[in-house]
């Protein structure tokens, strides 16, 4: 398992992905030698100095570079270190690679994916990281999402690409049979949901998809789980026994919820913007739908006031933003407190 992004070291002979100004499939590429350092009088006269007195970042023209070969078309080219990104290894067991927000994640889609890659989305939303994956799998790329609403969309802007309406924690048998023969998924069951529900897709996953190389997951609960137990290394490997450690946890958190109550707990975001009184800008919370795909009001949820539009807004008014429940606002959720 890896944590992304952190720093790597460029070796003679690695497979490496060079970014492009295109998402084009064609940025594959392997080491032939460097690093070439630039000539250091070409370098001090191309650098400006900050108004501190340290040098800016080296232009393109001066700075280390790198001689790679294409692999689409054996082609050799001299580039710049800093548009050189890691292709993560593939072993026997799949490759885990775990990251906190969507350019990192849209950008994995990018330098991880290849032909003959046949990929799976769990929480294609917009579909715009679909559109990445269906052009670096040449089409090998299905996207799923629980929004009926967004599916729709999709399915009409995109119309040469498949997409399906399904959740991906209430329908495991319909995920089951679109994971076969998928070498690649690609998890955002939005960032911030909470640890046991991202755990149990991982771990569904790796049960189900007996040909699965690589799995991509964008999760903040995963991320800060990670910073809170310092168990990865300077390059981003995880530690092996982080894994493990992670499903007694969540054993655990499930425990403490049953013998407690029956009633559903908060999730971990609504509890932090409750602690600070709501003070965030309400579209500044997680987007969020109604069971029928219809989008929650978050002007209505999270301010006193409630939204200005009343009648005239297109969005949901009736049902609780945070735990989707009809009758009653963010702001007077009662799980996990008295109203705030």
């Amino acid at each position: 398992m890896w944590l992304h992004p952190a720093p790597f070291d460029i070796h003679e002979g690695d497979d490496v992905y060079v970014w492009l100004r295109s998402d084009r499939n064609t940025g594959r590429a392997k080491v032939l030698s460097g690093p070439i350092a630039p000539d250091p009088a070409a370098l001090a006269a191309a650098q400006p100095l900050k108004t501190d007195g340290t040098p800016e970042r080296p232009r393109g023209d001066v700075a280390t570079r790198y001689l790679v070969r294409y692999a689409h078309d054996g082609s050799t080219c001299s580039v710049n270190e800093a548009r050189i990104h890691r292709v993560y290894p593939r072993n026997e067991q799949p490759t885990v690679i775990v990251t906190f927000d969507t350019t990192h994640y849209r950008r994995l889609a990018r330098s991880q994916v290849y032909p003959p890659d046949s990929v799976l989305e769990l929480g294609s939303s917009y579909g715009l990281c679909t559109t990445i994956l269906h052009e670096h799998s040449n089409g090998q790329v299905i996207g799923i999402d629980n929004s009926s609403l967004l599916v729709k969309e999709c399915q009409a802007k995109y119309p040469h690409m498949q997409f399906e309406c399904v959740d991906v924690m209430q329908h495991g048998e319909r995920v089951d049979a679109l994971l076969q023969g998928r070498t690649i998924v690609f998890v955002d069951i939005g960032g911030d949901r909470c640890l046991e529900d991202v755990v149990a897709v991982l771990s569904f996953i790796m049960e189900k998809m007996k040909e699965v190389q690589l799995i991509v997951v964008k999760s903040e609960s995963l991320v800060r789980d990670l910073e809170e137990r310092d168990c990865v290394r300077p390059d981003g490997w995880i530690e092996d026994a982080w894994w493990p450690s992670i499903h007694q946890v969540v054993k655990t958190l499930q425990g403490q919820a049953l013998l407690g109550s029956d009633r559903p707990k908060a999730e971990p975001w609504y509890l932090t913007a409750k602690a600070a009184q709501f003070v965030r800008k309400p579209s500044r919370y997680p987007s969020r739908v109604t069971a029928d795909g219809q989008w929650i009001c978050r002007v209505h949820n999270y301010t006193r006031a409630g939204c200005p539009k009343i009648d005239a807004c297109a969005y949901n008014h009736s049902v609780c933003h945070h735990c989707l429940v009809d009758g009653h606002r963010a702001l007077h959720c009662p799980i996990d407190g008295p109203p705030a």
